[in-house]
């Protein structure tokens, strides 16, 4: 039901971002990850300064780079990288792409842009974001990050 009420909007209108990202994510649930990252990209383009449409762009990123061959797959990792990154910087209190990039850097080669200290040191950011909230458990983050690009 969102695609139906979501295509027309974004038609008729291609330059509204939130419309887009909208699309990109029921796109991105259903699995059209080539078309969630157009959509995603068409969000950020619009309007670069939005943490979760980076975050967005991330996401579809990785989900289309773990059914890619072995050097588009790189590109997307990267792509993943790169976004998820915008995204926490644009907004600092971000924790879900820290968590994916903790799977992402501990889980790759050298190589391929993985690096274990970095992965350490996000996980202390989350371990700090979460004491520093209201809502947040008692216990401290401890690493064990599960996600889909490791």
């Amino acid at each position: 039901q969102a695609r139906a009420v979501l295509e027309p909007r974004v038609k008729a209108n291609p330059a509204d971002a939130e419309a887009a990202a909208m699309l990109s994510r029921v796109r991105l649930a259903y699995g059209d990850f080539a078309g969630a990252i157009e959509l995603a990209e068409t969000a950020v383009q619009l309007n670069g300064k939005v943490a979760e449409y980076h975050w967005l762009l991330a996401r579809a990123c990785g989900e289309q780079a773990k059914s890619s061959g072995f050097m588009k797959g790189l590109g997307l990792a990267k792509r993943f990288r790169q976004e998820a990154e915008a995204a926490i910087t644009l907004d600092s209190k971000q924790i879900e792409p820290r968590l994916f990039l903790i799977s992402y850097y501990a889980g790759v080669p050298g190589i391929a842009g993985g690096d274990k200290k970095k992965a350490e040191q996000l996980a202390d950011e989350v371990s700090a974001i979460e004491a520093a909230s209201d809502d947040c458990p008692a216990e401290p983050f401890d690493g064990a990050a599960t996600t889909p690009y490791a």
